[in-house]
């Protein structure tokens, strides 16, 4: 049996042959392999039909034939029921061969058994009539019925042989099988009856070919469809592949063109044109290109926060470098103050003083006042005050500052408050709200362009250890740009001083708290911020103090690194009858200490490379009990915080604040 089923030889069916197919791609082809299954328990094919057909002819001739020999007594009755016998027993064998799958062995005893009766009739009979040509015929369609054209070629040439044989060794067999040299001719009724009853078994094996045949060829039919089937459905796969390459293509164009230079805008419409282009879009497709599309997005908010964030970041490094500017100026320049107030101070003590020199005099410490406003301005933007440790409550603040912002507003604008405020108590004191309110409610009067705006203010409980607090006004409003550089010292964009935002700002951050100014150009400002919240019942370090001496005692302990400054302090505690002993740092601040133990200390918060604080502390180490007033022009951001029983004072000041400090002070040990 062929390895392959074949239309030439074989009848395909589905049931007689499982065929399977497998397509794939090939170096751009199709190529399609049909594979058989050859197993004699579970398959069969149409040739079987054939086969059974072929030998059951041979048999149902025999056994005709042999009933007839035996009821006619035929001349050679012996040699031909031989024949017939060998016949039909080869016939069966070759039949059960053929069912065992057994197919070039049964065929091959099929065509050889027709050769032999063909060779033994031609001996018998010496003619090519006939029972002869009969089976040589036979043998012939046997063998190309079951096997193929091959089968049947070489049956002819077995046919040639046999003819040979008969022709020119037919006597000499003859003879040696005592067979009369003329031949035996079978009776004509046996030779009719050997004909008619080929007649119809060869009608019969006609048509099993040709139902073979058919069957082969609805098979053919079928593969083909499959195989149409299959190509449809490779080229539908190739098409689809092709379609997908193309769409990724388009897709890595676009990826590249997101992470490019282009803007938003073009790569929303190189998007919609490409879905366009491709006729019914797949879904992964679509899905790339919304995937293109949010990519670009993500980056560009990337690139927006990175633009935010270095924006952030330059400026907060700008109000840095603008804190310890303004904080280093205010403090050079309140140590000049100090002294020219301090001199002055000391010139009207003078009693040869003419009045006209007494009035330059007065003059002089007006203007040094009001510097000291200017630079205390600077002093809270850059922070350089110490925190002290108290707590106010901003809603009774509010209700009890009503009046004092409404005359704030001087009649641009009413002041809308609500009608509960929340009882809430912030770590920043009263003195320093008060300022906070005073100056975002003026800033507001100030971007009123109408005369019936309104200022509202909101205080709420976040929940979240913070209070927030938002002051509303639907001025003229702000644009980015400006939103930039409103907290910085002497920026205005109304003929202002600059400073209001800028003190604001100092205050919160000092504070522990946030601000967040929302504004926009004609539609108000809204200023946002965040403090944290405390107990009212605060927690004071006080150290063990001893009562203030009265300056006839005489004992005080000066600390500053600036000879100027420490020496008109000096002069303005002399003046009230003080003896003073001066110290520039803190291992002469220790010495003067272990000398003579003073009855108070007045020291300088910012030393040079030291802190007043630090100072204090290692005469508190050393048993110091005096109490302490802190003097300042301006120190580093610190996160010190000022107890109860210290007290600090500004400079420049005056005798008389020297004087109301230092009794503040008696006030709070004698307590």
């Amino acid at each position: 049996m062929p390895d392959k089923c074949s239309t030439e030889s074989w009848s395909v069916s589905h049931k007689d042959c499982s065929v399977y197919s497998r397509a794939q791609n090939y170096n751009g082809g199709i190529m399609v392999e049909f594979s058989s299954v050859q197993s004699r328990k579970r398959i069969t094919h149409g040739a079987h039909r054939v086969a059974a057909a072929s030998f059951g002819t041979v048999m149902l001739v025999c056994v005709v034939l042999l009933i007839a020999v035996i009821l006619l007594g035929e001349q050679e009755q012996s040699s031909i029921i031989a024949l017939i016998v060998v016949s039909l027993v080869g016939s069966a064998a070759g039949y059960l061969a053929w069912r065992n799958a057994f197919y070039r062995l049964a065929t091959t005893m099929g065509s050889a058994g027709l050769l032999s009766a063909g060779l033994f009739t031609l001996v018998l009979s010496n003619t090519m009539g006939n029972a002869t040509g009969i089976l040589l015929l036979a043998s012939v369609i046997t063998a190309g019925g079951l096997l193929g054209w091959r089968a049947a070629v070489y049956d002819m040439i077995a046919v040639l042989v046999v003819v040979a044989i008969g022709w020119f060794w037919g006597p000499e067999i003859r003879l040696m099988l005592s067979i009369p040299l003329e031949g035996v001719q079978p009776s004509e009724f046996l030779v009719s009856l050997f004909v008619l009853t080929s007649v119809p078994c060869w009608g019969a094996y006609v048509v099993a070919i040709d139902a073979s045949n058919r069957q082969a060829w609805q098979s053919e039919a079928a593969s083909n469809t499959l195989l149409l089937q299959a190509n449809a459905e490779l080229e539908a796969k190739r098409q689809a592949l092709a379609r997908a390459v193309a769409e990724q293509e388009t897709l890595t164009r676009l990826g590249l063109l997101a992470n490019g230079t282009a803007s938003l805008e073009d790569l929303e419409q190189a998007c919609r044109d490409a879905q366009r282009e491709d006729e019914g879009p797949s879904e992964v497709f679509l899905q790339g290109l919304e995937q293109v599309l949010a990519t670009r997005r993500v980056r560009m908010r990337i690139l927006d926060e990175r633009a935010q964030l270095a924006s952030r970041i330059q400026r907060e490094q700008r109000l840095e470098a603008l804190m310890r500017m303004a904080g280093g100026v205010a403090h050079d320049f309140n140590n000049a103050l100090a002294v020219i107030t301090a001199v002055a101070e000391a010139l009207l003590k003078e009693e040869t003083l003419s009045e006209s020199l007494r009035q330059e005099v007065r003059i002089i410490l007006q203007t040094v006042i009001h510097a000291r406003g200017v630079t205390l301005g600077l002093v809270t933007f850059a922070k350089g005050l110490p925190r002290q440790n108290r707590s106010c409550a901003p809603g009774s603040l509010l209700q009890s500052m009503a009046p004092v912002l409404r005359r704030t507003l001087r009649g641009r604008a009413a002041l809308d408050l609500p009608n509960s405020l929340p009882d809430t108590h912030v770590s920043m004191p009263a003195d320093a709200m008060e300022r906070v309110l005073i100056n975002l409610v003026r800033n507001a009067a100030s971007s009123m362009q109408k005369e019936d705006g309104t200022v509202s203010i909101h205080l709420k409980n976040l929940g979240t250890g913070a209070l927030s607090m938002q002051v509303r006004d639907d001025g003229h409003g702000m644009n980015t740009s400006t939103i930039e550089h409103a907290i910085e010292p002497y920026f205005s964009t109304w003929n202002g001083s600059g400073m209001g935002l800028a003190i604001v700002h100092g205050l919160i951050e000092q504070a522990g708290g946030r601000l967040h100014i929302d504004a926009k150009p004609d539609l108000g400002t809204t200023i946002s911020i965040e403090l944290p919240i405390r107990s009212p019942a605060l927690t004071s370090r006080r150290h063990p103090t001893q009562a203030v001496a009265s300056p006839a005692q005489r004992n005080i302990l000066l600390i500053d690194d600036d000879v100027m400054v420490r020496e008109a302090v000096a002069g303005m505690l002399e003046m009230q009858g003080w003896s003073v002993q001066e110290a520039s740092q803190q291992q002469e601040a220790v010495d003067a200490f272990a000398a003579q133990k003073p009855d108070l200390i007045v020291c300088d918060l910012r030393l040079q490379n030291e802190s007043g604080f630090d100072v204090t502390a290692e005469l508190r180490a050393r048993g110091a009990t005096a109490p302490i007033l802190f003097i300042t022009g301006y120190m580093e951001q610190s996160q010190d915080i000022l107890e109860d029983d210290y007290q600090v004072l500004v400079k420049p000041f005056t005798m008389k604040e020297l004087r109301a400090a230092i009794q503040s002070l008696h006030t709070n040990a004698s307590e």
